[in-house]
């Protein structure tokens, strides 16, 4: 998963470097089954991890 989101990030700022915008993102995700079974959990996580990863 962190390889796919590294791909998916590296796409993004490279799309905006060529348009000469200065882009970062951020991006969180949580997988069913394996961190929860119910959506508003998975999706409270996924939020939970991209507000972690802006801090870092």
């Amino acid at each position: 998963m962190e390889a796919i989101k590294h791909r998916l990030k590296s796409a993004i700022v490279g799309l905006s470097a060529d348009m000469n915008l200065p882009v970062n993102i951020s991006m969180g995700y949580a997988l069913y089954p394996d961190d929860n079974s119910t959506l508003s959990v998975l999706i409270t996580l996924a939020d939970s991890n991209m507000y972690n990863e802006k801090k870092a």
